[in-house]
């Protein structure tokens, strides 16, 4: 990766704070955050419809998921590190890195067909050796989905290609194993519940699939990108590759730092 690491490696108790600070900037930045979440859920519905549909429609759900990505990774790395968002500046980094994105979701839509019918398929096998792969194949199914998470906070901080940011991304994750872990388990956990649960819900006939939806709506998609790219600078940071922000220069010199 060309660098040294500086200091202990975070821990899995670093993660779990990240995703309370991830929480807390969408309090903060409540009206930006509740806009691109909106938007967000808007493109990933539309997208869930169509990947239904058949396996030719996942080539649109997957470009729509990429446009929904880049936004909100564009406005949560700039609201991270403090800066104001100003709508020329959006543009220009969702210019810039919509196609890295597309890249990176196309990539994992492919590996997902060919990962998901494996990892079904095993169980069915009533054998030790099925349910041993099975077991293989979820730790496999994690430790992608943790490398593409700090793949697209990459991109978003460093204006990586895609192929590098995922070199990258899985390096950070080897290197960093309970953070990344913890991590991982944390944005899985927050996928179900402000995504697929919501989804999933709108077929209930009992009112709770509003407050589900609700979730979705409010926070799914600005807490997500907002973990993402405070987990990615805090790793970046052990080895002096993050950004650092004007306002984040200043607010350094005057603490005496």
């Amino acid at each position: 990766m060309g660098m040294e690491a500086r200091g202990k490696a975070p821990s899995a108790l670093d993660a779990v704070a990240d995703f309370a600070k991830a929480f807390r900037m969408w309090y903060e930045r409540i009206v930006l955050s509740f806009m691109f979440a909106s938007a967000w859920w808007a493109l990933g519905f539309v997208a869930a419809q169509l990947a239904l549909v058949n396996p030719i429609m996942l080539v649109p759900a997957t470009a729509i998921w990429a446009v929904a990505a880049t936004a909100s990774m564009c406005m949560a790395n700039r609201t991270v590190h403090l800066e104001d968002f100003e709508l020329g500046a959006f543009f220009k980094d969702l210019r810039r890195r919509l196609v890295r994105y597309a890249g990176l979701f196309a990539v994992s839509a492919a590996a997902m067909l060919l990962y998901l019918p494996l990892v079904l398929y095993l169980p069915t096998l009533g054998s030790f050796v099925g349910y041993a792969g099975f077991g293989i194949c979820a730790w496999v199914g994690l430790f992608s989905f943790i490398t593409v998470c700090f793949a697209a906070g990459i991109i978003a901080e460093r204006d990586e290609s895609t192929f590098k940011a995922v070199k990258k991304g899985f390096l950070l994750m080897m290197d960093n194993p309970g953070y990344s872990l913890v991590c991982g388990i944390l944005l899985l956990i927050l996928a179900f519940v402000g995504y697929l649960l919501p989804m999933i819900s709108m077929t209930w006939s009992s009112w709770a699939y509003l407050v589900l939806v609700m979730v979705g709506v409010f926070m799914y998609g600005s807490v997500n990108a907002y973990y993402v790219c405070f987990a990615t600078r805090r790793l970046l940071r052990r080895y002096g590759l993050d950004r650092k922000s004007g306002r984040e220069a200043i607010q350094e010199e005057l603490a005496g730092k």
